[in-house]
């Protein structure tokens, strides 16, 4: 469910939209710093789910037109997290976050009339900072539920098994199908390429899903002698508000992969683009030979709406269902959509885009030369101890048994 949500609320209003007053440099009488937009779409993700809960499962008779102030109302946001606990399985961890979305609303409601500093004299906002704090005292408690041994018995798969399934996504870009030499359709070839090339830099290069979707060419990726190199800026990456440092790394792949990229690159986005901004190209591109006049008008109307973002690597090639998403930036649950389903054929196992960062770990710290460990958690933006924290799965046997002969190191 995507629902446009309201700009401004209705009643006694800021004098802004939500967007700007989080993510703007510098707006009168906010009182914290600008949210990044990565950090403003993943709040989003989580406002729309309380409101297609309100919509869809509350069936509450007379609403009021759904709008951001409904999170201002801390029984409902409690109502929302108790059923999205109790009923969806979800963790304190994911409440923690969504009330967190819910307190930048109630910040730009009310920031306005604060007159204190990190507006203490709000009550709507102290009360929602403490429900915040209980939340996040039963998520440290519950413990990292991401690496339960339920959730990596059904997504965790053997680096040696991700190389694998690369080799096959690649067979399977083919102009033709391997099993009656039929030619594929564009659109078809054009999706393979993009899903081989997104799951190789996931198993090569475990760099963080939202990276993967903000890459553009010659803006933040670029193309070197020695392969390709990616560069954020401290406000483009998780940890720059943080660290306030920039990250410059390689994207680690095989030389026969940065050579298919080098392909993507120079021949496949610059024939999306030209699909994207030509009628003739877009229809030619979709339209079947005996397809009816009524669906070619309807390609035609859909065509008007569609929007190629400038220099993205990978976008969204869009589908039948949906062709006006076809050039636009992928968003969070769709492009873990496409990784894990496409794993999951492969390999039965629900892969998502973020499990390949403990794989890429586990492996290394398991097979891999010690000076890397370093280099590869600095590519992935964590240190070392962290990444080790977070990603590595090694089990007390194999990190035991290194302890052999130790006598004669």
């Amino acid at each position: 469910m995507l629902m446009e949500l309201k700009q401004k609320p209705s009643g006694s209003a800021p004098n802004m939209g939500f967007h700007y007053f989080l993510t703007a440099p510098a707006v009168a009488q906010r009182k914290d710093g600008a949210l990044r937009e990565l950090s403003y779409e993943h709040s989003i993700k989580h406002i729309r789910g309380f409101l297609g809960w309100y919509k869809n499962i509350q069936h509450i008779q007379n609403k009021q037109e759904l709008s951001l102030e409904l999170l201002a109302d801390p029984i409902l946001l409690a109502e929302y997290i108790a059923w999205g606990i109790t009923e969806r399985g979800n963790g304190y961890g994911w409440a923690h976050i969504v009330s967190c979305s819910a307190l930048h609303v109630i910040k730009w409601l009310h920031h306005r009339r604060s007159k204190r500093s990190r507006y203490q004299d709000i009550e709507a906002i102290e009360l929602c900072r403490n429900y915040i704090d209980e939340l996040h005292k039963k998520y440290q408690a519950e413990g990292y539920r991401y690496n339960s041994a339920k959730n990596m018995s059904e997504k965790l798969l053997p680096f040696v098994q991700c190389q694998q399934a690369v080799k096959a996504l690649k067979s399977y870009c083919a102009d033709t199908r391997a099993y009656n030499r039929a030619k594929r359709t564009e659109s078809a070839v054009m999706a393979s390429w993009q899903r081989y090339l997104i799951i190789a830099i996931l198993t090569y290069c475990p760099i963080r899903q939202s990276e993967i979707r903000h890459l553009q060419f010659n803006v933040n990726l670029f193309r070197e002698a020695d392969g390709y190199w990616i560069r954020w800026s401290p406000a483009e990456h998780k940890t720059g508000s943080k660290t306030g440092k920039s990250r410059d790394f390689p994207l680690m792949l095989p030389e026969e992969i940065i050579a298919d990229l080098d392909i993507w690159i120079q021949q496949w986005q610059p024939r999306a683009k030209e699909i994207a901004s030509d009628l003739d190209k877009w229809l030619e591109f979709w339209i079947k030979p005996n397809d009816p006049s009524t669906r070619v008008q309807k390609y035609r109307e859909i065509w008007e709406k569609v929007s190629f973002e400038d220099n993205l690597v990978f976008f969204s090639v869009g589908s039948r269902p949906c062709l006006e998403s076809f050039g636009a930036k992928w968003t969070a649950s769709h492009f873990g959509g496409l990784v894990t389903k496409a794993m999951y054929r492969l390999t039965g196992q629900r892969t998502s885009p973020h499990i390949f960062r403990n794989i890429a770990i586990t492996h290394q710290r398991q097979h891999g030369d010690p000076a890397q460990r370093i280099a590869l958690a600095e590519v992935m933006g964590h240190d070392p101890l962290t990444a080790d924290k977070i990603y590595d799965l090694t089990s007390s046997r194999d990190r035991s048994k290194k302890a052999k002969d130790w006598w004669n190191s």
